[in-house]
């Protein structure tokens, strides 16, 4: 079985509960609300992917041969990745955890994705649970749906819409012969990813050993790259490459200085001075 670390107990549980739903007509069918539905997920971030963790409590008996489906927005486009596969999903149903595969068999969950196309920019993504031949869910049952990468082996996770605000998710839950038994929703609130200026970069080249440091918003330290130039250590010459020669300065250029005299002799008079 896979192992699966629900996103209920994480720190960035961002999921609203709207839980008791009043109950209302489908179809001509009533429909009873979940009784307890959230949705944690790892970023709130707009486009970016993020892990979900799903738990409702059944209100009802879904029977054997029903279904489970999670609905990825309604008028919001969620991204669900087209290779989402059975290794980016797990499912436990009150701490017993189920198999899933791509059909529903016996004790096997069945797995399938949908994708409807409400406009030419906005997308409704489907994930279908199918109950086993010989398996229901009894009312009042905890269920938890895991999908992304949280999940042993998992690869892939739902990309997060691009836009801000309130988007919702939904479950809903089928008969075997296809009639809705239940409903409920949650949302969670996507937010703009903020990008802050570093204070200070220092970068040091392999070459040169030279410094420059940039402070907030681009401006170039010239006393501290100054100072660094100063005490910077001057590569040794090749004497081989002419090019890194230092040149030597002729005759013409050496300046005599005079030795300073080892002792100054006052003068013996100044002009104005009484002799006597």
């Amino acid at each position: 079985m896979k192992n699966t670390k629900f996103l209920r107990d994480n720190s960035l549980l961002l999921g609203v509960c709207i839980g008791a739903i009043a109950a209302a007509l489908l179809f001509g069918q009533a429909v009873y609300a979940i009784g307890f539905l959230t949705d944690g997920v790892t970023s709130a971030l707009t486009g970016q992917p993020a892990n979900h963790g799903i738990q409702f409590t059944t209100t009802e008996t879904v029977d054997a041969g029903g279904r489970i489906q999670v609905r990825f927005g309604n008028g919001t486009d969620f991204i669900l990745p087209q290779a989402l596969t059975t290794d980016d999903i797990a499912l436990v149903i009150d701490g017993s955890a189920k198999t899933i595969a791509e059909t529903a068999g016996s004790s096997v969950f069945g797995f399938s994705t949908r994708t409807e196309v409400v406009s030419s920019t906005t997308h409704v993504h489907l994930i279908t649970l199918t109950l086993p031949s010989d398996e229901s869910i009894a009312a009042s049952s905890v269920v938890n749906i895991d999908i992304g990468t949280h999940i042993t082996g998992g690869q892939r996770a739902i990309t997060n819409p691009l836009t801000t605000g309130m988007h919702s998710i939904y479950i809903d839950t089928y008969s075997s012969s296809g009639s809705p038994v239940e409903s409920g929703q949650t949302m969670i609130w996507t937010v703009q990813g903020i990008t802050a200026n570093a204070e200070s970069t220092n970068t040091f080249p392999s070459e040169g050993n030279t410094q420059t440091n940039t402070k907030i918003g681009g401006t170039k330290d010239t006393d501290s790259e100054s100072s660094s130039s100063e005490n910077s250590t001057s590569p040794e010459a090749d004497p081989s490459d002419e090019s890194t020669v230092p040149e030597q300065p002729t005759p013409e250029d050496e300046t005599e200085i005079d030795p300073i005299p080892n002792e100054i002799k006052p003068p013996e008079s100044c002009p104005g001075d009484d002799p006597n």
